[in-house]
């Protein structure tokens, strides 16, 4: 652009009508946005576009994802019976369960179109953008398998009965190199390393409780060069994480590691 004359300093008192003027001719001549700058390849894998561009890659990592949760449930103890029989798939109270699921499903569908287009780059009043696909995939595939629990009135009431205590707790694992780490939570954990050692390799690990001394053990090294070490945290929360009595009672511990991999770099 070839401009003359004073020009916008971003001062109160900068603006100049010459360069607004010209940079509306700018505009005005481009009939549609363009992304043909440099660098912008990197990140074609990332969106699904604001043009659906990468709608067949979508569907191909979600039905990834979902081909592989199927053949991870059918492989678990295969000589199970089935629960969902071809006789319960026949009945109406399936059918109609099925057309609900179908029915809620896009009436939903229908609730999103038109909705804000973050993902086009025409928008830019929130300063946000499309979701990443690995994002998108990522929850789904992990969503199929992890059941956490859920709210019900009363307390907490969980997805399996009897798969989780009643206080529900996070682990935090932070400032983990080759080092070391933290663990911070209650009860009792183990910390798997990245596959980094020999098959077999011993390697000192110094484990320091928040509430008791520092001890060293000798872990070896899998066959596939991954270190399991336990972690004691003292005992286990009896309360509700982030709770008053939760932290009265004790609450969430910290333990450091230090590892000595007596050679290795």
């Amino acid at each position: 652009m070839r401009r003359t004359g004073a020009v916008t300093s971003g001062h109160a008192g900068g603006h100049d009508a010459r360069v607004v003027e010209q940079l509306e001719q700018q505009l005005a001549s481009q009939l549609a946005p363009s992304l043909d700058v440099a660098g912008t390849e990197s990140l074609a894998t990332w969106f699904l576009g604001p043009k659906a561009e990468n709608g067949d890659l979508l569907r191909r990592l979600v039905e990834k994802a979902v081909k592989g949760q199927i053949a991870d449930r059918r492989a678990y103890q295969p000589k199970d019976p089935a629960w969902v029989t071809e006789d319960i798939k026949q009945s109406q109270a399936y059918k109609d369960g099925v057309a609900a699921l179908e029915s809620a499903l896009a009436d939903l569908v229908g609730r999103l179109e038109g909705s804000v287009p973050f993902y086009s780059y025409r928008y830019q009043a929130h300063m946000l953008w499309d979701t990443t696909l690995p994002a998108v995939v990522g929850y789904l595939a992990a969503n199929l398998l992890f059941a956490l629990g859920y709210l019900e009135v009363g307390g907490i009431a969980h997805a399996r009965p009897g798969s989780y205590r009643d206080a529900l707790e996070f682990s935090v694992l932070n400032k983990a190199t080759r080092r070391g780490f933290e663990l911070s939570g209650s009860g009792s954990a183990t910390v798997t390393t990245p596959p980094r050692y020999a098959p077999g390799e011993p390697v000192t690990v110094t484990i320091c409780p928040e509430s008791a001394d520092c001890r060293a053990q000798d872990v070896g090294a899998d066959r596939r060069g991954r270190l399991r070490i336990p972690v004691p945290l003292g005992p286990a929360n009896p309360d509700q994480q982030y709770t008053t009595q939760a932290g009265l009672d004790g609450g969430t511990s910290l333990a450091g590691a230090a590892l000595d991999p007596g050679g290795a770099d």
